[in-house]
């Protein structure tokens, strides 16, 4: 998982889902370090070695339309990664959490890696 190239994180939600609905041309698959970190330990050193791009451990899945995903956001590091291509990836996200009220901000890098890229979603989506 290189530093820039997508968005990468840690969930604050004890899980999420997500349902694969649309693939983009090329990439968009779900990378992710199961459980790297706990409750009792934040590993800071290990989530460092894989933003640094030590691959080690790390499980990438194919989000084709229908697949259905669950993992555990709070413990794992996940990201996306690139999207090239014309066809844009579309996922619905579904996330719980045990305290009453909470909500979750993304905020993600988009990285141009083709002639087509936006800046923020389109007003109009491609046919």
């Amino acid at each position: 998982m290189p530093k820039g190239t997508s968005c990468s994180g840690i969930s604050t939600k004890r899980f999420r889902v997500s349902l694969a609905i649309q693939s983009a041309d090329r990439g968009g698959d779900f990378e992710v370090a199961p459980r790297i970190r706990s409750s009792d330990d934040e590993r800071y050193a290990e989530v460092a070695r894989v933003l640094d791009g030590d691959s080690t451990g790390v499980v990438t899945l194919a989000m084709s339309p229908g697949t259905l995903l669950i993992f555990e956001g709070r413990h794992s590091l996940h990201r996306v990664s690139p999207i090239h291509g014309r066809r844009l990836r579309h996922v619905g996200l579904l996330a719980y959490d045990t305290r009453r009220g909470q909500w979750e901000a993304i905020s993600c890098e988009w990285t141009v890696t083709d002639d087509r890229a936006f800046d923020e979603p389109p007003s109009q989506w491609p046919a």
